[in-house]
């Protein structure tokens, strides 16, 4: 299979990416988890007890009134002592309206029935009460107090603090979570960036070694050429651009010995041919001075004829 240079590069680049990719997702769900914990906190169980704090001060605020109502006398405090007490009744029904839309458990929704329930006994024992009482039928009104309305109260008091402490705990469960999120995905994410630093490293130092590693090769291999050793090897096999340039090498120090050969082989044949040649003119030489000595010899006998 052939993988090109820039495939190398563009696929070290994009498993980068990838691992960046994962990691910025992985991170924005644990921030999502972390975000609904903090909204579970500050939306639901902080609300939650700030209500159930109101209930908290608003039965005895109720309980007190109450006693207050069998002290006085005087007709104008027992009026303010009625109004406050319907004032302190008014802020409990409220709280508790509000807090209902923010109940998310099942033994929550069972446990604010019951206070509601408990609030309904203790209200309309109060109202006996306060009927006895503005009839100036105080000993009455104690009795019934003592025998129905302090158990009431109680039992009021009590559920409304099991409210506080069921909060309470889901709110400090809610923050063991939010911060359980956060350490998971802070851990995660450092090791997610120090595998992503690696990666990166592991590739670009992967395919700088096979480029320079190819281009030292055929680099020593052009350096002895110069050199005029031709007898070079371009050991890259890499199925890329590298590996074409250095076949691309190879044939061409083939060619350059090919071509030297045949330069050689001709050389050989010009010194035979100029060798032949020199035989020849040798050859020439030596009749021309033969024929040049018997005109001599001619010559002198005719002379002696003479």
């Amino acid at each position: 299979m052939r993988i090109t240079v820039g495939q190398k590069l563009i696929g070290g680049f994009m498993a980068v990416a990838m691992l960046a990719l994962f990691m910025g997702l992985f991170s924005i769900l644990q921030l999502q988890k972390v975000n609904g914990a903090t909204k579970e906190i500050g939306e639901n169980w902080l609300v939650a007890t700030s209500y159930v704090g109101h209930l908290r001060a608003a039965a005895p605020d109720m309980q007190r009134s109450m006693l207050r109502h069998l002290i006085e006398t005087d007709p104008q405090e027992i009026a303010g002592v009625e109004s406050r007490l319907q004032k302190f009744q008014e802020k409990f029904e409220a709280n508790l309206a509000l807090y209902e839309p923010t109940i998310v458990h099942d033994d929550e929704r069972v446990l604010f029935n019951e206070i509601q329930s408990t609030y309904e006994a203790f209200k309309a024992s109060v109202a006996k009460d306060l009927k006895l009482s503005r009839a100036g039928n105080k000993a009455g009104a104690y009795r019934e107090m003592v025998a129905e309305t302090y158990p009431a109260f109680n039992r009021l008091n009590e559920k409304v603090e099991a409210l506080l402490e069921m909060n309470l705990t889901g709110g400090s469960a809610a923050v063991k979570r939010a911060a359980s999120d956060f350490g998971v995905a802070l851990g995660i994410t450092i090791a997610v960036i120090v595998l992503v630093v690696l990666v990166a490293l592991g590739i670009g130092i992967f395919i700088a070694r096979q480029i320079t590693r190819n281009v030292a090769a055929i680099a020593k291999a052009a350096e002895g050429i110069a050199q005029g050793d031709l007898d070079q090897r371009v050991a890259v096999t890499t199925n890329d651009e590298l590996g074409d340039m250095a076949k691309s090498f190879t044939s061409m120090i083939e060619n350059l010995r090919r071509i030297i050969g045949q330069v050689r082989d001709a050389a050989s044949s010009v010194a035979a041919g100029a060798d032949q040649i020199s035989a020849g003119t040798e050859q020439l030489s030596q009749s021309a001075q033969a024929q040049a000595a018997a005109s001599e010899e001619t010559s002198s006998s005719m002379e002696e004829m003479a």
